[in-house]
């Protein structure tokens, strides 16, 4: 009895030796130079801890790299314990964050004009990883047959047909710009900008009859379809807004996945890039004003050489593959652009179709720029011009104010 005993306790210390480690033992098993601190947004966490699992799984325990992610982040400033910080091509010259980067090598897993947005004084000082299109369409497919028919005036008459409501904030400057930058619509290809110590210089050249005409038309539309256009929302996100049954349609940002949503939307609500409009029998194609989003080493770290194996490790063509089924961002390496099939979430493919409409590297917005365009905005939804005769002038005036 006593052998069988010790035969028993014998085979339970084997296979407890033997067992998966728990996730505290792994954890300690991590050396130190491989623990990263990052400093990212929500939307790229859930993404980021399956990457490191790839990643642990692929390579010899004493590489493993562990994570940790930093509290409150701010698009804004720097932590500096951290170790790699989530950026995009604009904040990181208009907020000077570009003097805490490490110079990164090259890289040629990116296309060049893409790397040539995060590169100053000659250094390359951060690898771009997603592609954000600004803003796309969200829809009801149960009231829509055909995608490619949706313009934003069938929209508004779907809203007028089922006593529905459609979701545009139509008062922030930041949506107001979807006329302006239609890739239709020339009239701001001279709307530039170049830093002086982290202030916005602006170079405007604007006398431009076909956009006073266009922002009539959106002003008209307004004024029509007015009880069915909800412009101002602190009440309910848009996934909310479906489920309730109030919108059939809402013009809205990636972050807005951050929302979590049910059933309803899940099998019936769909993503496309933003809608056509049509003036004057000339139809215009709604752009959107995005940018290229990446990670930079703080000059600090010192985890360099973890922080660069796994921001190599996110260019890879599986990882970018990854990063679109998980969070629907758009990849920078073209051969996981050409990967994207129809088997990605319909609420990802908008953010894809939007992409060849979007703006980035020609306008930038600062405090008064937002206030001249929060002023436009106003003048569609109230269509007064204030002093002002002609839509004409009002731009010109408006546009003038922040040259």
């Amino acid at each position: 009895m006593m052998k069988k005993t010790f035969i028993i306790f014998a085979l339970s210390v084997l296979l407890i030796s033997c067992s998966p480690a728990s996730s505290s033992e792994s954890s300690s098993e991590i050396k130190e130079e491989n623990r990263i601190t990052i400093s990212t947004m929500p939307l790229e966490k859930e993404y980021l801890d399956k990457v490191i699992d790839l990643y642990n799984s692929e390579v010899l325990a004493e590489d493993r790299i562990e994570i940790v992610y930093a509290e409150n982040y701010d698009p804004t400033s720097v932590s500096h314990s951290a170790d790699l910080i989530f950026t995009n091509d604009l904040r990181l010259k208009r907020y000077s964050l570009n003097e805490y980067a490490l110079n990164l090598d090259d890289t040629d897993k990116v296309d060049d004009n893409v790397k040539s947005l995060f590169v100053y004084d000659d250094c390359l000082l951060a690898y771009p990883t997603s592609f954000n299109s600004g803003y796309a369409l969200y829809y009801d497919s149960t009231y829509f047959d055909n995608e490619s028919e949706i313009t934003l005036e069938s929209i508004l008459e779907k809203c007028e047909q089922n006593n529905k409501k459609f979701r545009f904030s139509l008062f922030n400057p930041w949506y107001i710009l979807s006329f302006f930058l239609s890739p239709d619509y020339k009239g701001l290809n001279s709307f530039s900008y170049e830093y002086d110590n982290g202030v916005a210089i602006y170079d405007i050249h604007y006398d431009d009859n076909e956009g006073a005409r266009m922002m009539e038309y959106v002003a008209s539309l307004y004024s029509r379809y007015k009880d069915y256009f909800i412009i101002s929302d602190g009440s309910f996100s848009q996934y909310e807004r479906f489920e309730r049954g109030d919108i059939i349609a809402s013009i809205d940002g990636s972050y807005t996945d951050n929302f979590e949503h049910g059933d309803y939307v899940l099998n019936n609500v769909k993503s496309t890039k933003m809608p056509t409009m049509s003036v004057d029998g000339k139809t215009y194609q709604l752009g959107s004003l995005g940018c290229y989003y990446g990670y930079f080493i703080h000059k600090d770290s010192n985890k360099v050489t973890a922080s660069k194996k796994l921001l190599d490790y996110l260019l890879r063509e599986d990882v970018q593959d990854l990063m679109v089924k998980e969070i629907g961002t758009v990849p920078v390496i073209e051969s996981a652009l050409q990967n994207i099939d129809e088997s990605i979430n319909p609420l990802y493919k908008g953010q894809i179709a939007q992409a060849p409409y979007t703006s980035f590297e020609s306008l930038c917005i600062e405090q008064r720029g937002y206030e001249i365009f929060g002023d436009i905005a106003t003048a569609v939804l109230t269509s007064s011009l204030g002093e002002c005769d002609t839509w004409l002038e009002f731009l010109t005036n408006q546009f003038d104010l922040i040259r």
